[in-house]
């Protein structure tokens, strides 16, 4: 199991408020997380996407509307590069990533989370049961450009190109309605794999997926009594650090500015 954060908000916050400062921040999750299924080490590489303040929260071309992304093998918690771009960079929309690796997968950047593509990023945190069974299934159907894009060999990466196979302009801006419909879309392809392979053992399956305007987020086991992958967020005006050194998300008024969602609370007071 993995954890993921989200942060979208109407003003760009510094990453260091997210990854690196609070108590419970998504750097902290990658050796001390709380709430996985097992274990509490997520060393097995990390990832950052982001957008800037002008693309593609405003109208774009080509390169205007793709998001920045940076991986890397070594655990989030022993890289020095991640603390120092924290401290300088900001955005308005933030995907991060702290992976444990399924056992027999590769720890490579090509498998580090979050995947990007045209204007999408996407974030997996779970695992597609028998998903050696339906491999080789689920990359046949997709369309050549996305057979072509698969670079690492993770469940979490075949579930963003069966994402994407529902989409013929990745460039193009959709409405929230469309990107919900493709992933249900994409939860009902997996079951239907499964079901032609006789797969039985659980899917969890929380996904993250933005396009830089909205963001899209699962929490989801497919299997009756099988217990799913935590995942929680917050509402409120701003999310910032008080006088006590602890962060907070302020409710000023009853209009949302920022949303987190996180597999688990970034701080004590979530």
């Amino acid at each position: 199991m993995c954890r993921f954060m989200v942060y979208k908000g109407k003003k760009a916050i510094l990453m260091s408020h997210l990854l690196t400062d609070p108590i419970r921040s998504i750097i902290t999750q990658s050796y001390a997380c709380q709430e996985r299924l097992e274990g509490c080490l997520n060393g097995d590489g990390f990832g950052i996407g982001w957008y800037t303040e002008q693309a593609p929260l405003q109208s774009g071309t080509g390169d205007d509307l793709v998001p920045c992304v940076f991986t890397s093998v070594t655990p989030a918690w022993n890289n020095m590069n991640v603390k120092r771009l924290a401290r300088k960079v900001s955005a308005p929309l933030i995907f991060a990533h702290v992976r444990a690796a399924f056992p027999g997968m590769p720890v490579s950047e090509a498998n580090c989370h979050p995947f990007q593509y045209g204007r999408y990023l996407w974030m997996h945190n779970g695992s597609v049961g028998d998903f050696r069974k339906i491999s080789r299934r689920a990359r046949e159907s997709l369309r050549d450009d996305l057979f072509d894009f698969l670079q690492g060999t993770t469940d979490s990466e075949m579930t963003f190109a069966l994402f994407l196979n529902q989409i013929d302009d990745v460039l193009a801006e959709q409405t929230p309605e469309f990107l919900m419909e493709k992933v249900i879309g994409t939860l009902r392809k997996l079951d239907e794999l499964r079901r032609e392979a006789g797969a039985t053992a659980p899917s969890l399956l929380n996904f993250a997926v933005t396009d830089g305007n909205t963001v899209i987020a699962t929490r989801y086991v497919d299997t009756p009594g099988a217990e799913a992958a935590s995942l929680y967020y917050s509402s409120g005006t701003e999310f910032e650090c008080g006088a006590d050194g602890e962060y907070n998300m302020i409710r000023a008024d009853s209009r949302d500015q920022v949303v987190i969602i996180t597999s688990e609370p970034l701080t004590a007071n979530p």
